[in-house]
């Protein structure tokens, strides 16, 4: 993908888009270590993200200016729920489009192969986080419900809270005639259109 039109003045920046690949990982590394609002963990090792790229194949990005890479970020799914998470735009490249076209890129990968709930994670403490979800959901209010995912495991192993998202309600989750209504897709819909106009004001 190319972020260029053919109208705009001589000099224009053009960035590329394309998915990741083993390659890009040192430079992502790069890009991600010591950014503000962003976490390493030992799973995000090269190993670890070159394993994670060959069991989603094509639904991580990288955009590049030329040579130099200026954004990147990890997609993938389990088969049931999507994954969307390390986006991020070098400093001196945010707000021209850059995440904006990353991110569609990601959720169109991620929702052709029928996908439909995603797990976000959050900082320990990060309060502008907590409040951009509940915007996002249109709802200001917090509960706890019980039931299993692999949050506990991202919280117990990784220490990284994380927020569970997904449409329906939970009371005919993971029941023999689980359903979902038209009415809570069209919502979970617009929390992730909310979501991504969000991360595209770079």
């Amino acid at each position: 993908m190319n972020l260029s039109r053919t109208d705009l003045p001589a000099g224009t920046n053009v960035f590329d888009l394309r998915p990741m690949t083993i390659a890009d990982v040192p430079d992502a590394l790069a890009l991600w270590s010591g950014m503000s609002g962003l976490s390493l963990f030992p799973c995000d090792s090269p190993d670890g993200l070159s394993g994670y790229l060959k069991r989603n194949p094509g639904l991580s990005v990288v955009a590049r200016k030329g040579n130099e890479l200026v954004g990147a970020g990890l997609a993938g799914h389990d088969g049931r729920r999507g994954f969307l998470h390390h986006i991020a735009v070098a400093r001196d490249y945010r707000r021209r489009g850059v995440g904006r076209a990353m991110v569609e890129w990601c959720v169109k990968a991620v929702t052709a192969q029928g996908i439909g709930r995603c797990l976000i994670l959050v900082n320990e403490g990060n309060d502008e986080a907590k409040a951009l979800a509940g915007s996002w959901s249109g709802s200001n209010t917090a509960g706890s419900v019980v039931y299993a995912t692999e949050a506990g495991i991202f919280r117990k192993v990784l220490g990284v809270p994380t927020v569970v998202c997904g449409p329906g309600d939970i009371a005919q989750a993971h029941q023999p005639n689980e359903y979902l209504l038209a009415s809570q897709i069209d919502a979970c819909e617009a929390f992730m259109r909310r979501m991504v106009e969000w991360a595209c004001r770079d």
